[in-house]
Parts: C-alpha cells; sequence; structure tokens
C-alpha cells in the first residue's frame, strides 16, 4: 500500500474550492480508484464522483508543494 497526497479543484454552488486529501493505493489499482474509495462512493469514475457530489470545473492532481525547492 502506498500513500499518495492529492489536491481536488474545482467549484460548488459557484464558489471555488481546493481540498488535499491522502489516500491509500493498493498495489493493483489506480490512484483514481482510491480517491473513489476515499469518498465511499458506489460510481465507476472520478468525473461520475464530480457529478455525484456537484463539483464542477473540477479536476484532481498530485500535490506538488512539498515537491518544490527554491534555488
Amino acid at each position: 500500500m502506498m500513500r499518495e497526497t492529492i489536491v481536488i479543484e474545482g467549484e460548488v454552488e459557484g464558489m471555488k474550492f481546493e481540498k488535499c486529501l491522502d489516500v491509500y493505493v493498493e498495489d493493483w489499482e489506480e490512484v483514481e480508484k482510491a480517491i473513489l474509495r476515499f469518498y465511499g462512493t458506489e460510481v465507476e469514475s472520478f468525473v461520475e464522483l464530480t457529478v455525484e457530489k456537484g463539483w464542477t470545473n473540477c479536476f484532481w492532481t498530485y500535490d506538488m508543494r512539498n515537491e518544490l525547492s527554491i534555488v
């Protein structure tokens, strides 16, 4: 099992949001499936999750804040 920190950005009811999540990815699964498992949903894709949650203009990405360095 591997921990991934991801960021979900989007809008809900016209307001922008950003959420950082730690998801735990099983060896055999994709990160998107780990996100769905985190939310305990029965949907099959992240796009379907956004519809279920009422999120618009939404995407997920890996959290890169810990990867940045200043030279």
